[in-house]
């Protein structure tokens, strides 16, 4: 399970320790979570097993004193492989953007999907570099994929990917 806490400015807790996931079997891993304009914040996570599959990646939206608002739901709709190791942002729009790596086999890319302040899915899942096809062993494909907003609103996502043994930092900008 993956747990969360809210504070405030001062350090004082506005909630109990909340778990954030809903669905309880296999395990759930990787917690990450972004502020959202209105106030309240998203969880997003991997979990094991959830989407029928292997890995996927699932999220929670939370008002500031840790109460669900509405209900648990799926980064993305593909369900073959792995859709895992997912990131968030909130977005100057009051949407969020989570990018997650998706992997079949040995084809790996990192996807980002946008969402409404609700939690609902806004157009289609972008490709966001090329996929990488090769034979995976820990830390190879693309992988811990990241995200944040600039000043201008655009929207920053890094990955890592294998290079000569070692491994590049690569990124790309997004209006």
């Amino acid at each position: 399970d993956v747990y969360a806490q809210t504070f405030d400015a001062n350090n004082s807790a506005l909630s109990e320790v909340v778990k954030l996931n809903s669905y309880t079997q296999g395990n759930q891993a990787k917690p990450k979570v972004a502020n959202l304009k209105d106030g309240n914040f998203v969880a997003v996570w991997e979990s094991y097993g959830q989407d029928g599959s292997l890995l996927g990646s699932f999220g929670q939206i939370f008002d500031p004193y840790g109460t669900h608002v509405g209900s648990e739901f799926q980064i993305s709709n593909e369900t073959l492989g792995h859709q895992h190791d997912p990131n968030v942002v909130g977005l100057n729009s009051g949407n969020f953007l989570v990018v997650f790596e998706h992997r079949i086999g040995n084809i790996s890319e990192v996807i980002a999907q946008e969402f409404s302040a609700l939690g609902y899915k806004i157009g289609a899942p972008i490709s966001v570099g090329e996929s990488y096809i090769g034979h995976f062993t820990e830390g190879e494909g693309q992988f811990n994929p990241g995200v944040g907003v600039l000043g201008d609103g655009s929207v920053a996502i890094t990955w890592a990917r294998p290079s000569n043994g070692s491994s590049d930092i690569v990124s790309k900008i997004m209006p």
